[in-house]
C-alpha cells in the first residue's frame, strides 16, 4: 500500500505505508517535512473509500435527500448537496495542531490511496451570495465579514444581513461571524432573505408531525414483534 503527498513538502511523491500502522506525521517526515511556504489551515487529507462503504454511504445520503424534499427549501437542498460533495472524501485534520503542537489526536492512521496535500497560502477569501459582485477578495488579517462584503460591492437588495455565515475551508463548518476569525481560504456567505408564508409554515409542521408519527409507529411495531 502507498499514499501520495503533494504540495509544500521537500520530497513530494508516493510513499509506502504499513496496514493500520503508518500515521500522517510519519509520511510528512518521510517527505522531508514541510517547506517554509506551507500554509497548514489550507492543507487537506483526501481518502478514497472502498465500493461497499461508498454504496452504503450513498444510500444514506439518498434517504437524507428524500427527507429534505419534505422539510426544506430548494436552495437548502442545493446547499445540502454541495456540502456532501465538498466533505465526502475529506478526512478532517487540524494540521496546525499536528505540526506545531505535535497533537497526537490529529495524527490519524493512513489508508492505501490516501492523498495528502500541503497547501500554500492563497491569501484570498471567497465572498458569495447576495452581494454586489461575488468573487475572491485579497485576505486581510483581522478583517471581519463586513470588510469583505464591502469589498464585494456591499449587500444585495435581497440580502439577509442577520444570517451571514463564515464557512471554514478545511472542515466546511458554518459559523456566525462573531464565532470565528476569518482566515485565508475561508468563505463568506450572505443568504437571500426569504419570507415564509403562514400556509407554508403550517404545511411544514404537518409534514414533520407525519414523519415523527411514522417513526413512533415503526418503533411500536418493532417492540410488539419482540
Amino acid at each position: 500500500m502507498s499514499v501520495l503527498i503533494l504540495g509544500e513538502v521537500l520530497r513530494p511523491g508516493y510513499y509506502p505505508i504499513s496496514f493500520k500502522n503508518t500515521r500522517l506525521k510519519d509520511v510528512i517526515d518521510m517527505a522531508g517535512g514541510i517547506k517554509e511556504k506551507a500554509y497548514l489551515p489550507l492543507s487537506i487529507l483526501f481518502r478514497t473509500y472502498d465500493a461497499e462503504y461508498a454504496a452504503k454511504d450513498t444510500s444514506e445520503i439518498l434517504i437524507n435527500s428524500r427527507a429534505n424534499d419534505l422539510l426544506i427549501s430548494n436552495q437548502d437542498k442545493v446547499n445540502f448537496e454541495t456540502d456532501i460533495k465538498s466533505k465526502r472524501n475529506r478526512v478532517i485534520v487540524d494540521f496546525e495542531k499536528l505540526i506545531n503542537k505535535n497533537d497526537q489526536n490529529e495524527n490519524v492512521l493512513l489508508e492505501g490511496k490516501d492523498i495528502i496535500y500541503i497547501n500554500d497560502n492563497k491569501n484570498i477569501v471567497y465572498v458569495f451570495g447576495q452581494v454586489g459582485q461575488e468573487g475572491y477578495i485579497p485576505f486581510k488579517k483581522g478583517a471581519d465579514a463586513d470588510y469583505y462584503i464591502k469589498k464585494a460591492g456591499g449587500y444585495g437588495l435581497a440580502a439577509d444581513e442577520g444570517e451571514i455565515r463564515i464557512i471554514k475551508f478545511n472542515s466546511r463548518g458554518w459559523y456566525l461571524p462573531d464565532e470565528t476569525e476569518i482566515q485565508s481560504g475561508d468563505f463568506v456567505y450572505i443568504p437571500k432573505k426569504v419570507d415564509t408564508p403562514f400556509s407554508q409554515t403550517i404545511t411544514t409542521v404537518a409534514q414533520i408531525a407525519a414523519i415523527i408519527l411514522g417513526i413512533l409507529t415503526t418503533y411500536i411495531l418493532i417492540k410488539q414483534n419482540k
